[in-house]
């Protein structure tokens, strides 16, 4: 019996290990390529392999060497929670051994197929049954699905595999820091001879969590990437990266390990956020040190992307309706800033191509250069309205929560009646 020690998140579907002082790991079982058990008679003769939205879809053609009815034991390598004990801090529920299995079927929802044909696959224990394999310890994996494949004499056929796995994910301070996907590819050597043709591509969208707690520049250049073994090339469009390995006639020695990482950018982009609707405007009071925590430059550069602005737009949206989901950004709506809300809604106008008519918003969005300020009256779905009308009415019940807090504050009537006629100005027009 094993001894498993992990904190289990059942409805995450996830397993959180200590990270460091004040972080955590999200581990996730690790997969690789299909590998022959206990027969050497078999080759394999090109293979398909794509990740895409945290899914695998491996397509295989092998063959039957011989002139004899093969009956072939397939396995699928995986490579469980095992390195949980390897990464420090505090592990606090032990599991029981049954609940291995159970995860492990649960998050990967391995599906073989011969020829097309769906083909009854078991879960083993890999360190309790190592006559499976031959020299099992050479492999990184700790559990195996088994699966019976019979191949008549000189048969070629296609073997396929879809499941799903995620990155091991670390974080620290609450900030989305570390990502590491893996793929097993040493298993790949188990066959009788050098795999004729191998094409393995990853393709990694950015963000990779969406638009629910942080914005990062769409050029994949820009995170720091460390890819192994080396990939024959990496490409990257908005918002996706494509990294892709061809080997042809080839023994696999290493397994791919793609490792990811990003500057955390939400709360400098936030302080430019304020800073900028805050310029020349004397009636907006903020309690920021702005110079210490904001990079003007790279966010104006980012932002002549209109797809970076799009998705920030969005960010911004999500975190001003959905404010108690989120740890990052929630403080900028109870920081005294309504006019947040402002600036979320003219971001859209002006993504239609609204004429604004104060100075300060024509002179903002005229520093992106896909802006075009062609109508009066921008168009909107049925959709976008409802929340517009959203956004304007808690802007409006901020506002007001705003006003009755510095009622108290202020010491002439004259101070607090021209903050009210400001605000009152800024929600009538633009």
């Amino acid at each position: 019996m094993h001894k498993w020690i992990a904190a289990l998140f059942t409805g995450l579907g996830l397993v959180t290990a200590g990270y460091g002082n004040n972080g955590s790991v999200d581990h996730y079982p690790v997969t690789g390529q299909v590998m022959m058990v206990k027969n050497k008679s078999v080759d394999m003769i090109w293979e398909i392999v794509t990740y895409e939205k945290w899914k695998f879809t491996a397509v295989f053609c092998f063959s039957n060497t011989t002139e004899k009815e093969q009956k072939v034991k397939m396995g699928f390598p995986i490579k469980s929670l095992w390195e949980l004990e390897e990464d420090s801090g505090e592990l606090p529920i032990e599991w029981k051994y049954k609940d291995v299995y159970g995860y492990i079927s649960g998050e990967i929802d391995f599906k073989a197929f011969d020829n097309g044909n769906p083909v009854k696959v078991e879960l083993v224990d890999l360190l309790e049954n190592k006559e499976l394999v031959k020299n099992a310890e050479k492999y990184p994996i700790d559990f195996i699905y088994i699966s019976d494949v019979v191949f008549r004499p000189g048969e070629v056929k296609i073997i396929s595999n879809s499941y799903n796995q995620k990155p091991v994910i670390r974080t620290s301070g609450g900030i989305l820091g570390d990502f590491t996907l893996e793929y097993i590819l040493k298993t790949g050597a188990t066959w009788k001879s050098p795999i004729g043709h191998s094409i393995i591509k990853f393709v990694l969208d950015i963000p990779m969590y969406g638009l629910d707690g942080y914005y990062f520049p769409t050029e994949f250049a820009k995170a720091s990437i460390e890819v192994t073994p080396k990939p024959l090339k990496i490409t990257h469009t908005n918002g996706t990266a494509i990294i892709e390995w061809d080997y042809k006639n080839f023994t696999p020695s290493k397994d791919i390990k793609v490792e990811w990482r990003y500057k955390p950018i939400l709360h400098s982009i936030f302080y430019y956020v304020e800073r900028m609707i805050a310029e020349n405007n004397p009636y907006l009071m903020f309690s920021f040190d702005y110079e210490n925590n904001i990079d003007n430059g790279q966010a104006l550069k980012d932002f002549q992307n209109i797809y970076n602005f799009e998705r920030f737009v969005q960010l911004i949206e999500n975190i001003l309706l959905k404010q108690d989901d989120f740890e990052n950004g929630g403080w900028l709506v109870s920081s005294g800033n309504g006019e947040i809300y402002r600036f979320l809604i003219n971001c859209k106008m002006a993504l239609k191509g609204y004429k604004f008519k104060k100075t300060f918003w024509q002179k903002y969005f005229a520093q992106f250069k896909w802006y075009k300020p062609e109508t009066d009256e921008p168009v909107f779905s049925e959709e976008e309205k409802k929340v517009i009308d959203i956004l304007v009415k808690k802007g409006q019940e901020l506002q007001t929560v705003i006003n009755n807090e510095k009622t108290v504050q202020d010491t002439g009537n004259e101070i607090k009646g021209n903050i009210e006629k400001a605000i009152l100005e800024m929600f009538k027009n633009d």
